[in-house]
């Protein structure tokens, strides 16, 4: 398994969203983080059509709000971190795929007028690693394992419930890079947002 020097840059990421890296922050409140749930229906594009129809997964969020980054029409810009499994719909016969994807990100919000709705963009980084069974072609043969790196954005909607939590739907595409070519995935997640 390659591990590409972009984990690196992953790692210092993550690290620098933590609560203690905020500086001016007083105090952490448990307030100040939401936890979500959410199922993505995903449908790859180019080259990754050759080996993938079709992926759905289920994926966990955790979500902080730092308090020290503001837009312009005054919402936060939050930190994501999030975890997804996925599993692949596969064009050869006798193969499975599956992927983990670990990403981190940030995302933002716009609120509409007087209804529960929020307009939310997040752009996120990650690491897909990649587990296959069955034989592909004459390079790929066996249980193998492979790591990508991949950039991820997403834009939609948030319906809130007040204390209960948000139902979530976004659209999301998500690029990454493999030897010799690019991946693409386009689809929705549709889920739900709890604020601790």
């Amino acid at each position: 398994m390659s591990v590409r020097p972009t984990v690196a840059i992953l790692i210092a990421l993550a690290l620098s969203i933590t609560p203690a890296s905020a500086q001016g922050m007083d105090s952490v409140s448990l307030d100040d983080f939401a936890v979500e749930a959410g199922v993505p229906l995903l449908a790859p594009l180019g080259a990754v059509t050759e080996l993938s129809t079709f992926a759905a997964g289920f994926g966990l969020g955790l979500t902080y709000d730092p308090g020290i980054i503001r837009t312009p029409w005054g919402s936060s810009v939050n930190a994501v971190v999030s975890i997804e499994r996925l599993s692949h719909r596969t064009t050869i016969e006798g193969t499975t795929l599956k992927d983990t994807e670990i990403s981190v990100g940030a995302e933002t919000d716009y609120a509409i007028g007087p209804v529960p709705l929020a307009i939310v963009a997040r752009l996120c980084v990650g690491l897909d690693l990649h587990s296959a069974t069955g034989t592909w072609n004459a390079r790929v043969t066996g249980d193998t394992r492979d790591t990508d790196t991949f950039m991820q954005l997403s834009t939609g909607a948030s319906w809130s419930f007040g204390p209960f939590g948000s139902a979530l739907l976004f659209a999301r595409y998500s690029i990454f890079p493999e030897d010799g070519n690019t991946g693409h995935l386009l689809g929705a997640v549709i889920g739900y947002r709890y604020q601790l």
